[in-house]
């Protein structure tokens, strides 16, 4: 789905149609399951990158909040950077 072609744009009407139309609290679920949905459209296989970033993201997230000690800090924030450019750097160059 390009941006400039005519399924992208039904596909962000119908989205930000959706949005607005539910309540406040549940949009975020919105954004979420319309972004899955966008980049399954090229290629489903990317699901399992999808959902293990965003698993690894949240776990590191969590663990960088629980961190005390500065030090841990420093190389938690790191290693969820790495992770996520990593990945990019991957597909972006090597697919």
């Amino acid at each position: 789905m390009i941006f400039n072609s005519l399924s992208y744009i039904l596909f962000l009407i119908t989205t930000v149609i959706i949005y607005y139309l539910i309540p406040e609290r549940f949009r975020w679920m919105v954004l979420i399951v319309t972004s899955i949905a966008y980049y399954l459209s090229f290629i489903p296989v990317f699901f399992a990158v999808i959902a293990f970033l965003a698993v690894a993201n949240y776990f590191l997230a969590f663990w960088l909040q629980k961190s005390v000690e500065q030090r841990t800090k420093r190389s938690v924030f790191i290693a969820i950077i790495s992770i996520n450019l990593l990945i990019l750097i991957l597909f972006k160059y090597f697919h």
